[in-house]
Order: structure tokens, then C-alpha cells, then sequence
């Protein structure tokens, strides 16, 4: 069994929350190639990235891996590319995401006609948060789905033609 010669301090650990080791862009790589080699078809993979994605907008910050996987599964979708696409919320950027949010949905409010003066407190806060991160989430989620789904029949076509011209020079 392998295990941590010395135990990880809580300090590491949030440093390797702001800085992964080896850097963000090897994570990324990480990511990509963890989706890329999922025995599953296009549409699979890119509908569970984009389930993991709408996720991570939730405001259920401790369920959205196990959100996501439930929803991969219950859609027929796979429910390893929703665990790498609920990754996608980092919590570092949950305070600039909800505050986003919020203005987005009184935005939405506003533009509707739907925001009041008895709609304060609590609800005021809540009602366009939740609007907020509805619409961005389906946006984003639209977005990752074609990026993936591109990308990765873009990655199985020059995979294709690798293993063909590896079987032509033999």
C-alpha cells in the first residue's frame, strides 16, 4: 500500500487548493485525458461533462460530486466525465460566482418586471442567486458540451488515423 511518508498539513493543502502540484495547466491536461480515454461515445462523454458542470453551479457545495454522478447515470451519460466536469467549480471561485449570480438574476428580475420592495431580506438574496445560477449553469453547461464533444471526436479521428497508418507500416 502506498502511503504519505509525512501527513499533509492543513496549510499544504490549501496551497494545493490555490496551486495544484505541478501546476493548473498539468491538472487541465489531467482533466482532457481522463475524458478523452472513456470507452463511451461522443455525446456520452460531452452530456457528462456538461451534467458535472451544471453541478458545480448548484449552491450544494458537499453533494455536487455525488449530484452529478446520480444525474450522468439517471441521463445514460457518463458518470466519469460528470465527476471531472463537477470539478469545474473550484471553491475559490464559488464567492465571485454567487456574486455574479445575484446580479445576473436581478437582471433577469428587473428586466421581467418581477422585482419588488417586499422582495428583501432573505428572499431578495435567495430568489436571484438561484435565478442567477440556474441561467449560468445552463449557459456554461450548453457551452462545455459542444467544446468537449468537438474536442473529442476531434481526438478519436487522429486516433483513428494513428492506429491506421501504424497498421499500414507494418
Amino acid at each position: 500500500m502506498i502511503r504519505v511518508k509525512r501527513p499533509v498539513s492543513l496549510k499544504q493543502r490549501v496551497l494545493w487548493a490555490l496551486r495544484p502540484p505541478g501546476g493548473w495547466r498539468r491538472a487541465l491536461v489531467f482533466y482532457w485525458k481522463t475524458l478523452v480515454r472513456q470507452p463511451s461515445a461522443a455525446h456520452a462523454v460531452a452530456f457528462g461533462t456538461a451534467i458535472g458542470v451544471f453541478a458545480s453551479f448548484l449552491p450544494l457545495i458537499g453533494l455536487r460530486l455525488l449530484i452529478s454522478v446520480a444525474s450522468a447515470a439517471a441521463a445514460r451519460a457518463n458518470p466519469v466525465a460528470a465527476a471531472v466536469g463537477s470539478q469545474f467549480g473550484h471553491p475559490l471561485i464559488y464567492p465571485i460566482l454567487l456574486a455574479a449570480s445575484v446580479e445576473l438574476g436581478l437582471v433577469l428580475l428587473r428586466s421581467l418586471q418581477m422585482q419588488t420592495e417586499e422582495n428583501s431580506g432573505l428572499y431578495g438574496f435567495v430568489g436571484p442567486a438561484l435565478l442567477g445560477l440556474l441561467v449560468a449553469g445552463c449557459v456554461t453547461s450548453i457551452l462545455v458540451y459542444f467544446f468537449v464533444l468537438v474536442g473529442f471526436r476531434s481526438y478519436q479521428a487522429r486516433r483513428a488515423e494513428r492506429i491506421m497508418l501504424a497498421r499500414r507500416s507494418r
